[in-house]
């Protein structure tokens, strides 16, 4: 059985049950108070709420009403009530007050069943009961505040400030309480409110876009860090992926310190990222709404900064989730002067005004940080480095001809870009001259994969791959080192017996955009660096140009890398399978020259990855984050 009670006011008890062996039956409820049945009522009204959320024929909702023989809503915080469920067996659902909320809660983001009616009354009896401790009034808070997400003509009434301001004050929660006596005040003050619209912090002086992977840092600017631990509604309190890896960390305590509320956050169009508002998807920063609003308050009121940790991701600077981003900030009137957000993507430093981001930017890259930090530990002496180097050359010159493969290509999730890439080698009899691998069907990532007839773009031989495909799928899993139907991805793996027994290198990116949104490599660069191979990159354009920019080398003698100055992704990859098909093509002993020519530079950047990357990707964002704290706090 399935139940959520939803409304408990002075006379009434509401909300819905649901008997998953038998979708027919309305079972028969009944109230009990101090062990004695006071109500019976039937759950068969028709909720459609629950019809569009898929349970049955939604005729499962109940009220008890006009239940004259005592304060329901005094005795359901005291623990005097219970609800029974009458079936084909006596099941019951006992509501006691410690669970109450979380019921309720649990009840509300599985099925989305209520509106602001629904449970404005159940939150106000805990805001006005004499009998609500603290406590739970503090859990009655963070629903309030969470319900922001899903109720936006709600957040801004005077009922819900009302609540709020009598809820923050029953909790002994000073800083909400400051907030919400603010907002009320200039709710209840029409001209004020008018003239404030209450988004002051859209008058405030733009953010600045801030760091590059260029980009060093002479001075920590003297900000010593404490890192505040967040807490959610609902959901866990996992550190950032900064703290991770060791760049954002708390200081001793002394001195002048700033406080950094930092948070992970995931892709754009994650779970973290969407509510159901009457079973519509909505997209909204739910992150930010099920932070313990306190602790933000009390951050933001000590000047200090929110951390939105999207160092995992290069999410694109897309205006339509920057606006999600913005309005979240305005609504929760939290000032863009103490945000930052990290990403991967350097396209959100280079946003339009009319479009970007209102907080600041810095760029981080957690899977490159950390790789850096394995391989540190594997290689972490000078004479490490020099057998690391002197081994993959020296057997490589020695492998005879027969052993030695074409070049290596890994590929994990199945993207459009990697199944034109495979489809193209294996159409044209080059799996065999190579070191491939893709999942075919058995991964579990290949239920998110793409629709080959409806996403592969317009490539030059895209009827030539789409007949191929059948043939190409049966000889799948391709495995190397990693099994296919392997669930964890192989982020910080460096198969160098196979970048040792071949001669170059197919990045397989993680996108293959237009470059207009996104600009970023990823941790699949360094697998030919530490592997010491030349490449050649399937991703957005600019790639290579990046590198460049950090200090690496490219092979412009070996290959013509005019293909990371290609806009368009169909004709991009066009060519980049040309240049693979010239070199794969290519005998093995003149391509086995071409690259031993090539051992200066490819020795080049495994050392500067391994001695200068820790300061790319480490050292410098840790300084250009305390720069920049050290000069907002200055201002």
């Amino acid at each position: 059985m399935r139940a959520c009670i939803e409304r408990v006011v002075a006379n009434r008890v509401g909300g819905w049950a649901y008997n998953d062996n038998d979708i027919s039956e309305r079972l028969l409820m009944r109230l009990v108070l101090d062990g004695e049945v006071i109500a019976e009522a039937r759950a068969d009204k028709y909720r459609n709420d629950l019809k569009l959320n898929g349970l049955g024929d939604g005729h499962y909702g109940f009220d008890f009403t006009d239940v004259a023989k005592a304060n329901l809503a005094a005795a359901f915080q005291s623990g005097r009530i219970e609800i029974r469920a009458i079936a084909k067996a006596d099941l019951s659902v006992v509501a006691q007050p410690a669970h109450y909320l979380h019921q309720h809660v649990e009840g509300f983001l599985r099925v989305q069943a209520l509106d602001s009616s629904n449970f404005a009354d159940v939150l106000e009896s805990a805001a006005h009961t004499g009998s609500v401790d603290p406590e739970s009034a503090g859990s009655s808070l963070g629903f309030l505040n969470a319900s922001r997400a899903h109720f936006p003509e709600w957040r801004s009434s005077i009922e819900f400030l009302q609540i709020a301001v009598a809820l923050a004050a029953r909790a002994s929660r000073p800083h909400s309480l400051r907030f919400y006596e603010d907002r009320l005040r200039l709710a209840l003050d029409i001209d004020t409110a008018s003239q404030s619209n209450l988004t002051p912090m859209e008058a405030a002086p733009r953010p600045e876009v801030y760091g590059s992977l260029v980009e060093w840092s002479e001075t920590r600017a003297g900000v010593r860090i404490e890192i505040v631990t967040p807490r959610f509604f609902k959901e866990g309190n996992p550190e950032s992926f900064l703290q991770e890896v060791g760049i954002l960390k708390s200081d001793p305590e002394q001195g002048s310190k700033v406080q950094v509320l930092a948070f992970r956050e995931y892709a754009f169009g994650e779970p973290s990222w969407w509510v159901n508002r009457q079973g519509i998807p909505a997209r909204v920063a739910r992150s930010l709404y099920y932070l313990d609003f306190e602790i933000l308050r009390s951050v933001l009121d000590g000047g200090g900064f929110v951390l939105i940790d999207m160092s995992n991701e290069g999410p694109p600077a897309d205006p339509d989730w920057i606006s999600v981003l913005n309005s979240a900030l305005i609504e929760l009137q939290v000032d863009p002067r103490q945000v930052i957000l990290v990403t991967q993507n350097l396209r959100f430093g280079m946003a339009p005004s009319d479009g970007r981001f209102l907080g600041h930017i810095a760029d981080a890259h957690f899977f490159i940080s950390k790789s850096i930090n394995v391989l540190k530990n594997q290689l972490s002496t000078e004479a490490q480095l020099r057998q690391h180097c002197s081994s993959i050359l020296s057997n490589r010159r020695l492998a005879s001809d027969e052993v030695l493969k074409h070049y290596v290509c890994l590929n994990f999730t199945p993207r459009w870009s990697r199944w034109a890439t495979v489809l193209h080698l294996s159409a044209n009899g080059l799996l065999d001259r190579g070191y491939v691998s893709f999942p075919g069907s058995t991964n579990y990532k290949m239920q998110r994969s793409v629709d080959l007839e409806r996403d592969l773009p317009q490539l030059s031989n895209r009827s030539e791959l789409l007949r191929h495909a059948p043939q190409f799928i049966e000889r799948c899993p391709l495995e190397l080192d990693i099994p296919g139907s392997a669930s964890a991805s192989p982020d910080f793996v460096y198969p160098i017996t196979l970048t040792t027994g071949s001669l170059f290198h197919i990045v397989t990116e993680s996108e293959m955009s237009d470059g207009e949104h996104r600009l970023r490599v990823t941790e699949k660069i360094l697998k030919p660096i530490v592997g010491l191979q030349p490449f050649i990159v399937a991703g957005n354009p600019g790639s290579l140009s990046l590198l460049r920019n950090m200090g690496f080398r490219t092979f412009g003698s070996l290959i013509d890398e005019g293909y990371d100055l290609i806009a368009d992704p169909a004709r991009r990859l066009d060519a980049v399978l040309q240049q693979i098909d010239i070199l794969a093509n290519r005998p093995i002993n003149s391509l086995r020259k071409a690259v031993e020519e090539l051992s200066e530079t490819l020795v080049h950047n495994f050392l500067h990855l391994m001695l200068v990357g820790p300061l790319l990707f480490n050292t410098s964002v840790e300084h250009r984050l305390r720069n920049l704290m050290g000069r907002i706090k200055r201002i």
